[in-house]
């Protein structure tokens, strides 16, 4: 997904360089897949509006907006202990 609410990206490297940093050990980083609406997933793609409003028209008529699909959108989980 394209997201521009967020000032950063961060990746696994990263992650990890700022937990070792603080001092945390046992870091373990893994994707994590969501789950969006298609009405969502069309709200956050970078189309014109026009575009999403007819998408979005067909999708709501066909009753599909609200179907859920699980995608990798680059999100990631990430657990570090601290002893």
């Amino acid at each position: 997904m394209f997201d521009v609410e967020h000032i950063y990206l961060f990746d696994r490297s990263t992650m990890r360089m700022l937990l070792e940093r603080a001092g945390f050990d046992d870091i373990k980083c893994q994707p994590l897949s969501n789950s969006y609406t298609l009405d969502y997933a069309l709200k956050m793609f970078p189309l014109p509006s026009a575009i999403k409003g007819g998408v979005g028209t067909l999708l709501t008529s066909l009753r599909l907006s609200s179907l859920s699909i699980r995608v990798p959108g680059g999100n990631m989980v990430t657990r570090a202990c601290r002893r």
